[in-house]
C-alpha cells in the first residue's frame, strides 16, 4: 500500500492531467501572444522610423537639387556677364575681317554714338556713282551706286561687268546692300587720328553669272557683299567692297569719289 501511495503521488488522476495541460497550453499561447504584440509594436516603430528616414532623405535630396540649380544659375549669369564685359568695342576694334565686324556690331549693346561736331552734316540724302577697281591693277570690277540718307541710313547696289576676256565673261547680276553710319568709330592711319570722317558699314547678297566660252560651261557665284568706308566733311567717299561665299576666301575692291551726284 505504501508503494501504491507513492505511485499515486507521482501520477495524479486523469482529470488533473487535463486541467494541468490546458493551463500550460493557455500560458504558452498567452506568452506567444504577448511576444507577437511586442514584435508588432517594435515593427511598427521600425516602420515609422523608416518613414521618417525616407522623408528626411527626400527633403535633403530636394534641398541639394535646389542648391545645385541656384549654383548653376549663378555660374551661367557670371559667364554671360564676363562675355559681355569682355566683348571688343566695335568702334575701337581694328583689323577685323568685315564679316566679323558686322556680327560684332549686330551683337553689341553699345548705345548709338552721337555725331561729332567735326563730322559731315547729313542735311539731305547724298547719292554716289563710282567705278569699282581691283587694288594694285586698276582692273574694273563693275560699278557701284550708293546713297546716304539724312538719317544716316546707307543703301546701294553693285552691278555691271565683273570681268571679260577671250575665254570667259562674268556679269554681276545682283549686289544690293544696306547699312548705316557709325559716328563712334574714329579714322586712324600712319598720320594719326582724324575725327572729321564719318564711318559707314553695309551688308547684302551678290550673285554673278560666269560663262566659259571654250568649254561651253555656265557657273553661278553667290555669297555676301560688304561695303564699308568713310565720308569726309567735303562729302567725298573712300570705300571698299568685299565679297565672300564662305568667309574663308574673299576678294576686296576699292572705289572712291570726290563728291556726290546730288548735294
Amino acid at each position: 500500500m505504501e508503494k501504491n501511495k507513492k505511485i499515486f503521488v507521482f501520477f495524479p488522476n486523469h482529470q488533473y492531467h487535463q486541467k494541468l495541460g490546458i493551463l500550460a497550453v493557455t500560458v504558452i499561447l498567452k506568452s506567444r501572444e504577448r511576444k507577437s504584440k511586442q514584435f508588432e509594436g517594435v515593427s511598427q516603430m521600425g516602420k515609422g522610423h523608416l518613414r521618417r528616414h525616407v522623408v528626411v532623405n527626400r527633403g535633403s535630396s530636394a534641398a541639394l537639387a535646389l542648391l545645385a540649380i541656384l549654383i548653376l544659375v549663378v555660374i551661367v549669369a557670371g559667364v554671360q556677364w564676363w562675355m559681355k564685359s569682355h566683348k571688343p568695342d566695335p568702334d575701337t576694334a581694328e583689323n577685323l575681317p568685315v564679316w566679323k565686324e558686322w556680327r560684332l556690331r549686330e551683337e553689341s549693346e553699345k548705345p548709338a554714338a552721337k555725331m561729332r561736331e567735326e563730322q559731315p552734316k547729313l542735311i539731305k540724302a547724298l547719292e554716289y556713282d563710282a567705278n569699282v577697281e581691283l587694288p594694285g591693277t586698276g582692273e574694273a570690277r563693275g560699278e557701284v551706286g550708293m546713297a546716304i540718307s539724312a538719317e544716316g541710313q546707307v543703301f546701294g547696289n553693285w552691278h555691271g561687268n565683273y570681268y571679260n576676256s577671250k575665254k570667259a565673261n562674268c556679269d554681276i547680276q545682283g549686289g544690293a546692300f544696306e547699312g548705316k553710319v557709325f559716328p563712334g568709330k574714329i579714322y586712324r592711319d600712319e598720320k594719326g587720328e582724324d575725327l572729321s570722317k564719318l564711318y559707314f558699314l553695309a551688308r547684302g547678297k551678290f550673285m554673278m553669272h560666269e560663262t566659259e566660252f571654250g568649254k561651253g560651261q555656265y557657273h553661278i557665284h553667290a555669297g555676301d557683299i560688304y561695303v564699308r568706308g568713310w565720308l569726309s566733311p567735303d562729302m567725298g567717299v573712300s570705300s571698299e567692297i568685299t565679297i565672300t561665299s564662305d568667309e574663308k576666301y574673299s576678294e576686296t575692291f576699292k572705289w572712291q569719289v570726290s563728291r556726290p551726284v546730288k548735294n
